[in-house]
């Protein structure tokens, strides 16, 4: 074989530029994933951040609440808040009924 040039069809010249084609498009496509990847960090990142945010005006709001009304639970519905009987008092009121019966 000689060393000249030898012309590529155009039909193989075609099927060339449509392959440089494609794998440009594959670049740019692990590109945008990766583009994407990097905003779903970000938003996860100010997700979690909110969410520390609110898990601690969660616990300010309940610290309060038991500061102000005692241990309890609240029903949402009618906006009641519901005492729980705490353990000492309850054992108290138990023996001074005992007490009494004697």
């Amino acid at each position: 074989m000689s060393n000249e040039p030898i012309q590529l069809e155009q039909e193989e010249l075609d099927q060339i530029a449509q392959i440089q084609q494609v794998s440009a498009n594959i670049t740019m496509e692990y590109g945008n994933i990766e583009l994407a990847k990097k905003a779903i960090h970000a938003r996860t990142e100010r997700a979690d951040e909110a969410l520390e945010a609110l898990r601690g005006n969660e616990q300010e709001l309940a610290k309060s609440l038991e500061e102000k009304y005692g241990r309890g639970s609240i029903n949402l519905e009618d906006g009641t808040f519901i005492p729980f009987e705490e353990e000492g008092n309850q054992a108290e009121e138990e023996s001074t009924e005992e007490e009494s019966a004697e």
